[in-house]
Order: C-alpha cells, then sequence, then structure tokens
C-alpha cells in the first residue's frame, strides 16, 4: 500500500456531501493500494487551510481549496513550477473557463463559485444598470464576506485589479465586510442590509418577490477552488483525484449550488450560461508577488472590522 494524503478545503455549505464522499474516496482507492488520509478543512473543521499551512508547511500529495491565501504561501506558490504536475494532461477544461482563473497548468479550477447579488428590493441599484463599478462609484451600500476565508480578498482584488486601488479602498471603506459569506446573506435576508454580493448557493434562495437574485452586468466574483497534484507519486494521485472529480460528484455542486465546473462533460448551471458565463477574478499578479497598496486596504478597513457570521 503507498500512503497519500489529500488536503481539502471545504468549498461552501455542502460540507456534508464533501465529507461523505471523502470517506467513500478513502474505502474505493484501497483497491489501487492506497492508503488514503484525506483531511477537510474550512468551515465547521477545527483548521482552515490557510491557518493549518503556517503551523505545518508540509504539502500534501493532493490539495483541493477555494482558499485564494493557501496560493499566495509562498510553501505552495515556490512549489509550482516543478514541485506540481501539469494536470491538463490528465483532465479536459471547458472553453468557457475565464482566462484569468486559469492561471497556471499546474492548478486545476474544477469548480467556481460564482458571487451575485442578493438584495430586498427591485431598485437596489437606484435606477442604475446593476454593476459592483456602480455599487462603488455611487456608493451604494453592500456588504459581503468573509474575512475567514478568499470571499473578501477575491472581491477586493478583482477591483483593484479591474478599478484600481482607489475604488477598492472606496468599496471597502463603506461596505460592511462580514467573517463569512453566510453573515452577509443573513444582513440581507433580515433587512439589516439592502444589498448583499453572495455565493450564488445562497442568492438562489431568492424568490423574486421579497428578495431579489442579480447577475451583477460587469461579472460576477468568481471564487475558484482548485486542485493540485505533487511531483511525488503523481501516477497516483492523478488516480485518485479522477475518483473523486467524477460527473456525478461535480454536477452535485451544479444543481444544488449553481457552482460552476470547469472539466469538460459536466453539466452548466443556467444562471452563468444565460449570463454567458462573465466572471471576474484578479490576475496572477495577485499571487506572484505582494500587493502592498492592496493588503494596506485590507488590513485597514477588512482585517479588524469583520461582522462576526449569523449562523
Amino acid at each position: 500500500m503507498t500512503d497519500l494524503t489529500m488536503y481539502f478545503s471545504n468549498i461552501c455549505i455542502l460540507g456534508r456531501m464533501e465529507n461523505a464522499a471523502l470517506r467513500r474516496l478513502a474505502e474505493d482507492v484501497k483497491g489501487f493500494g492506497v492508503n488514503l488520509d484525506a483531511r477537510l478543512f474550512g468551515l465547521g473543521q477545527e483548521y482552515y487551510l490557510h491557518r493549518y499551512f503556517k503551523q505545518e508547511p508540509a504539502l500534501p500529495d493532493i490539495l483541493i481549496s477555494t482558499d485564494l491565501e493557501v496560493f499566495e504561501n509562498n510553501a505552495v506558490f515556490d512549489g509550482l513550477p516543478d514541485g506540481f504536475i501539469d494536470l491538463t494532461r490528465f483532465f479536459e477544461i471547458k472553453s468557457t473557463v475565464p482566462k484569468n482563473v486559469f492561471w497556471s497548468d499546474k492548478l486545476l479550477p474544477f469548480l467556481i463559485i460564482p458571487m451575485v447579488f442578493f438584495h430586498s428590493g427591485p431598485d437596489a441599484f437606484r435606477g442604475l444598470p446593476p454593476t459592483l463599478e456602480n455599487v462603488i462609484k455611487h456608493d451604494i451600500p453592500v456588504t459581503f464576506g468573509g474575512v475567514n476565508n478568499s470571499g473578501a480578498k477575491c472581491v477586493l482584488k478583482s477591483v483593484h485589479d479591474r478599478f484600481g486601488i482607489e475604488a477598492c479602498e472606496r468599496l471597502a471603506r463603506n461596505a460592511v465586510v462580514t467573517d463569512m459569506p453566510i453573515g452577509a446573506f443573513n444582513r440581507a435576508r433580515k433587512g439589516e442590509s439592502a444589498l448583499a454580493l453572495v455565493p450564488s448557493v445562497y442568492a438562489m434562495r431568492a424568490d423574486q418577490t421579497a428578495f431579489y437574485m442579480t447577475y451583477p452586468a460587469d461579472g460576477a466574483i468568481a471564487l475558484p477552488s482548485y486542485a493540485a497534484v505533487k511531483r511525488d507519486n503523481a501516477e497516483l494521485a492523478v488516480k485518485v483525484l479522477k475518483a473523486l472529480l467524477t460527473a456525478d460528484f461535480c454536477a452535485q455542486f451544479v444543481t444544488q449550488g449553481a457552482l460552476y465546473c470547469g472539466l469538460a462533460g459536466t453539466p452548466d448551471p443556467e444562471l452563468l450560461r444565460v449570463n454567458g458565463f462573465d466572471m471576474a477574478y484578479p490576475s496572477a499578479k495577485y499571487v506572484a508577488a505582494p500587493q502592498p497598496d492592496f493588503y494596506r486596504v485590507y488590513e485597514r478597513y477588512v482585517k479588524k472590522s469583520g461582522v462576526s457570521p449569523d449562523f
């Protein structure tokens, strides 16, 4: 038997399904001669993966993570060119995957959570086109999360990347940023905020009467979940990853949460299809090099001011 480790940072509120899938996987791959130590991280678990790496920087054989900051960890990023394999040789990627999301062939963007608007009235945008740019320019109050996962960073980095540091600072200063994305959803649901930017899995609860879901006209913010495989034991690790990322497994994220799967042969959520798969994601420069202007804004307005989530 070959010992392999897999770190899986849970993707959203579908953690129970993910946990069950990992347990089944550990049993199934014994037939490959693999003893799999599959560890789940994130909401509801003992550790968030980016914090765990600070204590235990050793990389697993298979890494699956939605947390952007995981791939800003030098132990991970520095290992990408040589320590990880090109997964595009083993998985076919859809042509509709946003270019910025697919910034390295070492990282497989197998799932993307689109962040869209959720609001309590049809005129949340003051008669303006429903864009994040308009929300910023016209100081329309908005809430989003999360300080404790990659959600807030992806929103603000996308704004910094597209509209500049002044727009990023303006949004960070005026928005209510919650610890987790569900906190922003609950603020809008309870009437504490008129407008929220939340993952599609929450926004789908809108009935278009009391609450509305609106797709940003300048693109949904993309929260990708990447898979990476170390070069050591790569043949077996790819076999294990393929056993996990089946069409049926990926389809559950699409049908239950309107998430987008980047692997060919999987269904597309109607939400993205009717909006032309228009998604925004920060460019690779945010992973490749520190962005002092961004982190100055983030530290000042966001990191120390998160509102506790309401579960």
